[in-house]
This record gives C-alpha cells, structure tokens and sequence, in this order.
C-alpha cells in the first residue's frame, strides 16, 4: 500500500476487513451509550413517579393534619361534641380503608347526665355580667334608675284571668348619651342714677354693674372656650371641623375666631405662665417629649431667648 490506498485485491480486501471491524466496535460502543441512556431514562422516571406519590401523600397529611386541628381547637358545641366521640375521625384518600382512630374518650351516658345537670344549674343562677356592663358600672357615671312595669289590664294571668304579683327584678344596663346643648344668655345690666349729681357735661352721674370678661366685647362664655380648646388640643379636633359643626347648628362661628380667641386667652394668662415656669424651673431636670410638631413658624432665636435659660 502506497499513501494508504491498496495496490492489489488482497490489500483492498484486508482494508475492507479492517474497517468492518472498527465499525462494529463502534456500533458497539454505541448499542452501549444508547442501554446506559435508557437505563438512566428508566431511574429518572421512577424517581418522578416517586416523587409524585411522595407530593400526593404529602398534600393527604396536610388536610389531615388540617382537619384534626380543626376538630380539636375549632368552637364545639355539645351536639359536635358527641358526633366527634362516636365517629371516629376520617379523611378521604385513595385508600379507603385509611382510618385515625379518635384520641378523645368516649362519652358515656353518665356523662352526659352529669353535664346537663350543670347546665341546668347554670342557667338557674344569676348569669354572669359581660365585660362591657362591668365596665360601665365600674365608671364615675351617674345612674339613674328606669322602672318598666306591666300595664293594669296586662296583669292578668292569660290562663286563668287572676291577677299576678311581682316575684323578682331582673336588672340589666345601659349608657345613655345626652348630646352637648347651647343657649343664648340674654345678659340685662341695670343704670343707676343720681337724681342729684350731675357731671361736667350737665349730665346725671349713671352707673351700671359690669360683668368682668376674660375676652371683652365678645359674645363667648368661659364654658364655650373651654369646650373649644379641650376639643382641639386634647380631643385632637381641627378648627375647621367645630366650625363646621357649630355651623350645622345655626351658630356662625369661624376659625379666624377660634384662633383670635386662643391668642388672646393666652395673653390673659400670662401671670398664670410665668408661675408654671417658675415651678419647673426649680427642679433639677425636666421630661419631655421633644418630637416637633410645627404649627405655626416663629423666629427661633425669639423662642429660645423666651424659654431657654443657659443660668440653670
């Protein structure tokens, strides 16, 4: 052979051979790869169908688990109480011969006597006040006590016609809201005059009792600006929100007014400030919450040479 090509038959036949023979170890090699790959094909489909029965048995202990939680904590009644102690506890499943006994023990019928008895006991006594009526009676409110009584013509028995006596009083309770109310005071001042006396202008001396005022020449009462500021800094109520409610009833007050009237109260108690300041400023530190709340700006400086004092 010359260059690898045969030069006679016998060489052409002995390549011919040769190569027979590679190609059926290839196709060996091949038969091989292709078991190996089925084989492996086989594995995975076994653990998928693993892996589903597992996924199916899962999801079965889940409502099981689900529904004996469900019969053991859920709200029973005696009638649930007794069907859950005679039939025990079942879950559907492909397999229905799957059965989980009922942990509970039976109710027996000695049992059962002993728990009606004490239901009847129950309801025979007085029955015990909810938290709410306790709370209402543990309030500062003043009780005013409502008598509902039978009519004349309704005490007459409907069964005989005689007439029937009152054996006991049964007392229950509530809250009664009487809404905030407003009224005009009509405020009448007397004049007093001198029938002698006149002044420099030749005119009678007159004089007149005089209510002292916190805000003068204003129609507000000290109960109405109580009201007004309780509402807006401790009930957290908007000004706008009392203006729209004094409005529903008639009265036209606005929230220029509110806050005119905030000012000038608070330039009344000035004496009363400087005494509060006095007393905290004795002790030795104070407690405060110093988150701000901006509600209307200042200048800082004039607050601080106000408030602040670096001798302390």
């Amino acid at each position: 052979m010359k260059n690898g090509q045969p030069e006679s038959l016998a060489e052409a036949l002995l390549l011919i051979e040769k190569m027979k023979g590679q190609l059926s170890q290839k196709n060996e090699k091949i038969e091989k790869q292709k078991e190996k790959l089925e084989s492996k094909d086989q594995k995975i489909r076994e653990q998928q169908n693993e892996i589903r029965e597992k996924q199916v048995e899962i999801e079965r202990l889940n409502e099981l688990l689900a529904h004996k939680r469900y019969r053991e904590f859920a709200a029973k009644s005696e009638k649930t109480r007794k069907i859950n102690a005679q039939k025990p506890f079942e879950v559907a499943d492909e397999n229905p011969e799957t059965r989980i006994e009922n942990p509970c023990p039976s109710v027996t019928v000695e049992d059962e006597i002993q728990a009606e008895s004490e239901s009847r006991k129950k309801s025979s006594s007085q029955k015990k006040k909810s938290k709410t009526v306790n709370s209402i009676l543990k309030s500062n409110l003043p009780v005013r006590t409502f008598i509902q009584e039978l009519p004349e013509e309704e005490l007459n028995c409907p069964n005989c016609g005689s007439m029937m006596k009152k054996v006991r009083e049964e007392k229950s309770y509530r809250v009664v809201q009487i809404p905030a109310t407003e009224y005009i005071e009509e405020v009448i001042r007397y004049v007093y005059e001198c029938p002698n006396c006149v002044d420099e202008n030749d005119r009678p001396v007159t004089k007149s009792a005089k209510e002292k005022r916190i805000i003068e020449k204003s129609p507000v009462t000290p109960s109405l600006l109580a009201h007004i500021f309780v509402s807006k800094h401790m009930m957290h109520t908007p000004y706008y929100c009392l203006e729209d409610a004094y409005n529903w009833q008639g009265i036209h007050f606005s929230r220029q007014n509110f806050c005119n009237w905030q000012q000038k109260i608070f330039d009344a108690t000035g004496p009363l400030r400087k005494l509060y300041y006095g007393e905290l400023n004795r002790g030795k530190y104070l407690q405060f919450d110093e988150t701000p709340i901006e509600i209307q700006k200042q200048d800082k400086e004039a607050i601080l040479a106000e408030y602040w004092d670096d001798s302390r």
